[in-house]
């Protein structure tokens, strides 16, 4: 339909789940679900089977591995990688760690979407995550950090009670956009809801005659406030 398209490989591909960095045509993704393009035309992809977030570059096809852990594949009794475990016989491991790129693990990671300052939102099982690339200074809020992976909605729990990002329960977010001022509309699947995350920011606390400062003004990993 008035569409032109040409491709870079003249040889069909052949679909081979597994994991592999590498050049377009070896490298290999388990049930990728979502895409999204960074400012350099970068690729970015939601490689769920793995338990990775990859990107893959436009130039040439070749793919690496953004985010997530690998570890190594089935071994066998002599520690080489077992028969028909794939060179180079890794695998992502799954969980939910926060952390630096290549130490923070996700279990489930569905839906990948552009966030502001070139960083990531990800929906993660009954969590949204927020990735902030290794090559830009990500600025949320006044804080400044790069190259990590943090929960900023979500818990162990399924559920769709609303509230402060780490109280609030998902059940299988599926979708996320997320808009010029940073919030963050997800689409809440098996509870039927689109849910709305908006930056602590933007959000007037509740106050009782009760309420002390310091118990609603914390440094991200601190336990006390000093004026």
């Amino acid at each position: 339909n008035n569409t032109i398209s040409a491709t870079d490989f003249k040889t069909q591909a052949v679909p081979l789940t597994g994991y592999a960095d590498g050049l377009g045509l070896y490298a290999r993704f388990s049930s990728p679900e979502s895409v999204t393009v960074l400012d350099d035309l970068t690729v970015v992809v939601a490689d769920t089977g793995n338990f990775l977030l990859r990107i893959v570059h436009p130039w040439n096809g070749t793919t690496a591995t953004l985010a997530g852990t690998v570890v190594p594949g089935q071994r066998g009794a002599d520690g080489n990688a077992a028969p028909g475990c794939t060179p180079p016989c890794l695998v992502g491991l799954a969980g939910t760690a926060d952390g630096s790129l290549n130490n923070a693990t996700f279990h489930s990671p569905t839906d990948v979407t552009r966030g502001v300052n070139n960083s990531l939102v990800v929906t993660d099982e009954n969590r949204v995550r927020l990735v902030e690339i290794f090559s830009t200074i990500t600025s949320i809020n006044s804080v400044e950090s790069m190259g990590r992976v943090s929960t900023i909605a979500g818990n162990s729990l399924q559920g769709h009670e609303d509230g402060r990002g780490d109280e609030a329960t998902f059940f299988v977010p599926s979708s996320s956009f997320v808009t010029n001022d940073n919030i963050a509309y997800v689409v809440d699947a098996a509870s039927c809801r689109i849910r709305r995350l908006t930056p602590i920011a933007q959000v007037a606390a509740p106050l009782t005659c009760t309420t002390r400062a310091q118990d609603l003004v914390r440094p991200s990993g601190c336990t006390s406030f000093d004026m």
